[in-house]
């Protein structure tokens, strides 16, 4: 039996209508009360982001990672379950993202959001990635890729990408500056 036909049967065997206006008085309080809150969480804080939105900050994360030389912060962006078109799963990103990040050289990026398509819990997007090492901004390099994104509880997580294998022509060594222009 619901709780609303219970406290029907309650008040009618009592015999008291002015319990079941009480009643009613204070379930139409605290509806009202959800609704203020509601009202003013969206005031407050907007919208909930969109998926496209979600992922966008994820990017944007990342490109401040390696602005700072964040491993960890580039890594939090990953997947667990990580693995690309040419077989490097989490662990051998990570190994990459090391060897590049630590070097005594920053690195300064600029990300242009080319697409993000969002099916579900799955997302793509198409990004055209310049970098440079700081301060030398004649040394750009660009980069095309494509990454595939998982929804992972709150927040998305790149699953899987291409284009980044490029840089192997760029960058003899992974975390070097590429060699003069003949």
């Amino acid at each position: 039996m619901s709780h609303a036909l219970v406290m029907s049967v309650r008040v009618r065997e009592s015999g008291c209508p002015k319990m079941a206006i009480r009643v009613l008085k204070v379930l139409a309080l605290v509806v009202f009360a959800a609704m203020i809150v509601l009202a003013v969480r969206i005031l407050a804080f907007g919208p909930p982001p969109t998926p496209e939105n979600r992922v966008m900050l994820q990017i944007t994360r990342a490109e401040e990672a390696v602005e700072l030389s964040s491993v960890t912060g580039l890594m939090k962006v990953v997947s667990n379950d990580y693995m690309d078109t040419a077989d490097n799963g989490k662990k051998d990103i990570a190994r990459l993202v090391v060897s590049a990040l630590r070097g005594r050289e920053r690195w300064e990026v600029s990300t242009e959001l080319k697409s993000i398509t969002v099916e579900a819990d799955t997302a793509r997007s198409d990004l055209k990635v310049t970098v440079w090492p700081a301060d030398v901004m004649s040394d750009q390099v660009t980069y095309e890729l494509t990454l595939t994104w998982q929804r992972e509880g709150w927040t998305w997580r790149v699953l899987s990408s291409s284009g980044w294998q490029e840089a192997d022509k760029d960058f003899g060594e992974i975390g070097e500056p590429p060699p003069p222009p003949r």
